[in-house]
């Protein structure tokens, strides 16, 4: 029997950030095009409808099972994520939303003062209510699965990316998740960016992708940094 693979080569990390986030690299970046070409730095506000949800849902689960099988194919050893749970499980999810979050903001606040070029020059203010109205069953379903969706990719495989390769791969999929989220602008692409550097080096800490993931759902419930809007 042949031996499982443990290590991806670099070949196997850009044909998966592909086969994850090909086609959100070009409609993201469709869309940061239409901005410039409406003067506008970022969108006015950003809205997902049950539509879009259900065909982000969709178009993840078809992208998530054309993963596996390339997988599959090249004999990897599906082990070597580790979605184990434990009695740290939870306090890690806070743990990391704390940290990323706090980062996040702190690096937020930062760009803004130094670039506020980047941030449209008025921005809707909203708070508890008017952001918990934008929830629905779909928007909640397709929050779980992306933080699943995307840390697999960026915290469970890229890691498991051979070492003399590693570095390469790490500074690649860095630029892959900020060009798939430039429909934000540049100022929200950094700042996600930002929170994933935070992931990376806390992945080096701990192994388990459970708390990367919820916390990742949390954002995308609860908006970049930490939510201090909930306290208005």
């Amino acid at each position: 029997m042949k031996n499982k693979l443990k290590s991806l080569h670099l070949f196997d990390v850009i044909i998966l950030a592909m086969i994850f986030f090909g086609f959100a690299i070009y409609s993201s970046n469709m869309q940061f095009f239409e901005l410039i070409s409406h003067e506008q730095v970022a969108p006015e506000t950003l809205e997902f409808n049950s539509s879009s949800n259900w065909s982000g849902i969709l178009s993840e689960i078809v992208a998530l099972l054309v993963a596996f099988g390339y997988l599959t194919y090249r004999k990897f050893d599906f082990k070597q994520l580790n979605f184990s749970v434990n009695r740290w499980t939870l306090p890690k999810v806070v743990l990391y939303i704390l940290i990323a979050g706090t980062v996040a903001s702190l690096y937020e606040y930062l760009q803004y003062w130094a670039f506020p070029e980047l941030y449209p020059t008025t921005e809707a203010h909203y708070g508890a209510s008017e952001h918990f109205s934008m929830w629905s069953p779909s928007f909640i379903l397709f929050a779980l699965l992306n933080g699943f969706y995307e840390e697999v990719f960026f915290i469970g495989l890229v890691a498991l990316t051979a070492k003399k390769h590693l570095p390469l791969a790490i500074v690649f999929t860095l630029f892959v998740r900020f060009a798939f989220h430039t429909y934000q602008g540049l100022a929200g692409a950094l700042t996600i960016t930002t929170l994933g550097i935070v992931f990376l080096l806390l992945r080096y800490k701990s192994d388990e992708l459970l708390p990367f993931t919820l916390a990742h759902s949390f954002f995308d419930l609860f908006g970049l940094g930490l939510p201090l809007y909930l306290l208005e």
